[in-house]
């Protein structure tokens, strides 16, 4: 199914099953009138009469009735997006701007979080064409493209920013409106790189978007002290780079092919998202500097060219004397998640002159411990990866849903298109549409 979740999906299937045991029963009862009544003409009149009289009946379960606000998650909208280390997570111009014009032509009202969070609170009625949409991590074709296409359409969405990566620059570049009044040329407009200050102000201000936290250094960290590989040149895992350069990370693109060098042999641990580990491994600096000299001593990047590299590698960390590396302690640990949520938030108030109420995280991953922990630094709800926002749900999480964008597919175009209105009707409960996708 497109774009949902196990549950969800579970849920879909046992109303089209129920809706097509229904529709075969029919089928049966026709056939039967057929042999039955040996006459054409009434038995032409019964069969559309039953048929439509069981999908106006089915409507009862293939449609529900309650109203679910969709929460979309978005990253970049580019029409350069090599740059990223996920690709997948950008979609082109020409594909937002359809989901925007389909959103605009049926009637689709665009809502703030805040909107979302009162009405699942009771507090405020949304209608059944509310939609939320989200954008994370703070890419600078936020301000170049999904800003001018909603002001076009007349909506709005939320980005959610990891300040670390916020341009410090005071910079406001040209985006998609310039070319539409034909003070640039598209192919001079800046896409790589993430939003600046000063263009966060100006989408607050006009309330295209509404900006929100995403954490503060939105990275990985190691949690066990076992090595499983080592950093070469071109190393997806940019996120050891942003570690080791924090004062890089609006630009670290750009340094990458520099920091590489210093990063060859790099050893490298299980790791996952840092706020899901309570009490990091913080590696070993002595054995880091020793491997970067071998590799650099034997080759550089070519090193890595050799068949043997990695067991050279393995080697050279048993033949010398290693202490075993640093850990965090609990209590470091607990500043640094605290630390996280809160810096985050106070410094999106402070440059923005506005209050902070929802915090995305990375990846939707989070657990018990860290909900609490944002609740009371005064963060009024998360996000989620599953579920409806409906009444009477738990108001602190709002769930949203992930989009799947065809990259390399012929038609994907048309394919994107087709993924993103099956998504919001589904989730709106038209299980009609799922019929064509169910086998």
């Amino acid at each position: 199914m497109i774009g949902f979740s196990n549950k969800r999906k579970k849920d879909c299937q046992q109303r089209i099953l129920l809706f097509l045991g229904g529709f075969i029963i029919c089928v049966g009862v026709i056939l039967f009138l057929g042999k039955s009544i040996h006459h054409r003409v009434s038995v032409s009149i019964a069969g559309p009469i039953i048929l439509l009289s069981y999908f106006l009946f089915s409507m009862r379960w293939m449609v529900v009735r309650e109203i679910r606000v969709p929460i979309f998650v978005f990253h970049s909208v580019s029409q350069n997006p090599k740059w990223l280390v996920d690709t997948h997570i950008s979609i082109s111009i020409k594909t937002f701007e359809q989901y925007m014009k389909y959103l605009s032509k049926n009637g689709y009202q665009t809502v703030f979080l805040d909107d979302v969070y009162l009405h699942i609170k009771g507090k405020k009625t949304l209608n059944y064409k509310a939609v939320a949409l989200t954008f994370d991590d703070g890419y600078l074709d936020n301000w170049v493209a999904a800003y001018p296409i909603l002001k076009k359409y007349n909506l709005k969405g939320t980005i959610f920013i990891p300040t670390d990566f916020v341009d410090p620059r005071p910079v406001v570049r040209k985006n998609l409106k310039d070319v539409w009044d034909m003070r640039i040329d598209e192919r001079a407009l800046e896409w790589r790189g993430y939003l600046s200050w000063e263009e966060l102000k100006i989408m607050e201000k006009e309330g295209i978007f509404s900006v929100e936290s995403h954490t503060k250094s939105h990275t990985w960290l190691f949690f066990e002290n076992k090595i499983i590989d080592f950093y070469r040149p071109g190393d997806s895992r940019v996120w050891i780079l942003w570690n080791k350069y924090p004062e890089l990370k609006p630009w670290w693109y750009q340094h990458k092919s520099e920091k590489d060098i210093q990063l060859m042999g790099y050893p490298i641990y299980p790791a996952k998202r840092s706020l899901l580990i309570k009490r990091a491994y913080k590696g070993n600096p002595s054995l880091e500097k020793y491997l970067n000299n071998f590799v650099r001593e034997n080759g550089g990047s070519t090193f890595f060219q050799r068949y043997d590299w990695n067991d050279l590698l393995k080697n050279e960390i048993e033949n010398i004397s290693k202490n075993g590396g640093e850990w965090e302690t609990e209590e470091e640990g607990q500043h640094r998640i605290y630390r996280e949520l809160k810096e985050s938030r106070d410094i999106i108030e402070a440059k923005l002159n506005k209050k902070v109420n929802f915090l995305c995280w990375p990846g939707d991953e989070t657990d018990e411990m860290l909900e609490k922990i944002a609740l009371q630094i005064g963060y009024k709800a998360t996000t989620s990866m599953d579920g409806y926002n409906r009444k009477e749900e738990n108001p602190r999480r709002l769930k949203r849903i992930y989009i799947p964008h065809f990259c390399s597919f012929p038609g994907k175009e048309c394919l994107n298109y087709i993924s993103f209105v099956f998504n919001l009707k589904l989730f709106k409960g038209n299980y009609f549409y799922y019929i064509p996708v169910f086998f």
